[in-house]
């Protein structure tokens, strides 16, 4: 039988290359690690912060009371926990203050 030869990608050039790629990656993600970690610790500063509701706007109290309303019937009722409702009361609030802001 005749002796195989090797394959390109199984001889030294092809596995230098494959090392100068992977050290080359790592110096790009060494170089834009910094700048990545700088946008993610100023992300919270960037984003647009949601506008509290005017307490005495009656617009958004008759909303939140009529969902607040809803939601202790539910949880009267046995249909919600604590944690459940305390939850839909925060998407009440949110809903009614995007529903009546102006």
């Amino acid at each position: 039988m005749a002796a195989q030869s090797a394959s390109l990608l199984d001889r030294w050039p092809a596995r230098v290359v494959a090392l100068l790629i992977a050290i080359g990656m790592g110096g790009l993600l060494y170089h834009m690690s910094p700048d990545l970690s700088l946008e993610l610790q100023t992300l919270p500063e960037r984003l647009p912060m949601p506008q509290a509701a005017v307490p005495d706007d009656p617009a958004f109290e008759a909303c939140l009371a009529r969902e607040s309303e809803a939601i202790d019937k539910m949880r009267d009722e046995g249909l919600l926990d604590e944690a459940k409702a305390a939850s839909f009361i925060a998407g009440a609030e949110a809903r009614c203050r995007a529903t009546t802001s102006n």
